[in-house]
């Protein structure tokens, strides 16, 4: 009895995926013929004051997902500087990229990016 009752759930989550078009369902990594989409609105990071005073910089490497609208959906730290990693991340939820067309089909896209710091 215990096996119909998880089933169910993956059940509906499988009929619903099979009513979303197979382009919409797609997400695809920059690389080999998928060129990386074009940043059309850049917000720099605001360098931490405490950063600053600690003399602390270098670059924090972030995964990102860019949806079918163009927008950052998601971001993950990859390699962390603990005092401008949420810098980063507050930067980056703010770009945005002309959206990925595949096959005629607007796609989600996987990225890395890097966000640097410099002290000047």
């Amino acid at each position: 009895m215990r096996g119909i009752r998880f089933a169910f759930p993956l059940v509906v989550a499988i009929a619903a995926l099979l009513s979303v078009p197979i382009a919409a369902q797609k997400v695809v990594r920059v690389g080999g013929e998928v060129r990386a989409p074009t940043r059309v609105k850049n917000v720099n990071p605001v360098y931490p004051e405490e950063a600053k005073a600690a003399g602390v910089s270098g670059v924090v490497i972030v995964e990102i997902k860019i949806g079918t609208g163009g927008s950052v959906v998601e971001a993950h730290v990859v390699r962390s500087i603990l005092l401008l990693d949420q810098a980063a991340l507050d930067a980056i939820y703010q770009w945005e990229y002309e959206p990925t067309i595949l096959n005629g089909e607007p796609v989600e896209v996987l990225m890395t990016v890097t966000v640097n710091f410099t002290l000047q």
